[in-house]
């Protein structure tokens, strides 16, 4: 029981230990419609900034700065800040 509860908590301490690799990333995200609840709203070709894993800058006017890798959305759709925007969260039918 001793070894089970040992295991546990290096189990634990290993986690806390690990850094988040999205928290290190700085990309853009750039030719994405982005749709936003903020206010960013609806952007046809938008940028999105990422900068140690938090949106810096989101729209349709935002530079890239020079180095920053860059990811081409191609058009997709990209919703910033939401997570699995095609959930069934909310009332149901019955």
């Amino acid at each position: 029981m001793k070894f089970a509860h040992l295991s546990l908590v290096l189990a634990g301490l290993a986690s806390l230990a690990r850094p988040n690799a999205v928290e290190a990333q700085t990309f853009a995200i750039t030719n994405a419609h982005i749709l936003s609840p903020g206010p960013v709203g609806e952007v046809e070709r938008g940028t999105i900034l990422v900068r140690d894993g938090k949106i810096s800058s989101a729209g349709a006017n935002v530079a890239v700065p020079v180095g920053m890798t860059i990811v081409d959305a191609k058009g997709n759709i990209v919703t910033p800040g939401l997570f699995a925007v095609n959930t069934a969260l909310g009332p149901r039918r019955s």
